[in-house]
């Protein structure tokens, strides 16, 4: 039933003219596409870091193998913000996304996430204009678990019907979209008011206020101006509940590609972790090890979601 699910998506995505590549060329990805009896009518190409790899092809399937610079052709500018001002002396990282972004930023911590947003547009308000849309994310998440393809096949699906998309959202305590990754339409983005806001965005005293103002009631206002926002992901869930929390699962299962940092790192609300492993385990990426090498860096060698995940290390 798993074959048939991915061969239905991936000629679902192609029927509507979506160009489909795949990121990791590793041999269990490999043998995935065989299995599906996938070639390069089906996936454009592959990207991969390794020089062993690259300038071949995926084998049995005649999917080449491209240079991950292949990515900084696709029809999309990155823009790179970070409040982490010991990047700036760290020239080996920044060297790794240099050649994928049109423009990188550090600024001092202030402001938070939406500080950061807003210095980025107030520096290149115009040039962003000129794009049909303007996704704003941070790094609050784990990922791509699963690709964006499905993700912004459902932006497109339902471009005609909303003016800001986000992944999920939540009517606690006013409907809002979640803010760690929100796409506004030009139609959006350029209007008068979207600009007074975003270059008028303060330093306010907590981390509560900042959520509250430019998060929870920025949503309201924009509706309130005739535009309509929408989530992409959740819709049949409790829109009372943090489905990034509560539906963790359930969400990777539908193709969303996040999985929440602070649920991994605080687990405020408690949620069982159990099966996590067995579920991350299908994405070609080594994501336990990333994740345990993260939380031992905050502290948590010894808590239980460590524990859980350094078992399936061994």
């Amino acid at each position: 039933a798993a074959i048939k699910d991915i061969r239905k998506i991936i000629y679902s995505l192609k029927s509507k003219g979506n160009k489909i590549s795949a990121y990791g060329a590793s041999g269990r990805g490999a043998m995935l596409l065989n299995i599906c009896g996938f070639d390069n009518n089906d996936i454009s190409f592959a990207t991969d870091l390794s020089p062993l790899r690259i300038n071949h092809y995926m084998p049995g399937t005649k999917i080449p193998i491209l240079n991950r610079d292949k990515l900084k052709k696709s029809n999309c500018d990155i823009y790179f913000v970070s409040s982490s001002e010991k990047l700036a002396s760290k020239l080996e990282e920044l060297d790794k996304i240099t050649s994928l972004c049109k423009q990188i930023l550090i600024r001092e911590n202030s402001g938070y996430d939406f500080g950061c947003w807003s210095h980025v547009i107030r520096d290149n308000y115009d040039v962003l204009c000129g794009y049909e849309g303007v996704l704003l994310c941070n790094d609050s998440n784990w990922g791509p678990m699963n690709d964006f393809s499905d993700t912004f096949a459902r932006i497109k699906q339902y471009s005609s019907e909303a003016d800001f998309f986000g992944l999920t959202s939540s009517i606690t305590p006013s409907w809002h979209l979640q803010s760690f990754f929100i796409l506004y339409t030009k139609r959006v983005f350029c209007s008068s008011y979207f600009k007074q806001h975003w270059f008028n965005i303060g330093v306010l005293r907590s981390k509560y206020e900042i959520v509250v103002n430019y998060e929870v009631n920025w949503s309201g206002r924009l509706q309130r101006l005739g535009f309509k926002g929408m989530s992409i992901y959740g819709d049949t869930l409790s829109l009372a509940e943090n489905h990034t929390h509560v539906h963790w699962d359930i969400l990777l299962k539908s193709h969303y590609p996040y999985l929440k940092k602070e649920l991994l790192r605080d687990n405020p609300l408690m949620i069982d972790l159990k099966h996590l492993p067995g579920i991350i385990s299908i994405y070609n990426e080594d994501w336990s090890s990333h994740i345990v090498d993260y939380l031992i860096r905050y502290g948590q060698k010894n808590s239980e979601i460590v524990s859980i995940l350094s078992s399936t290390l061994d």
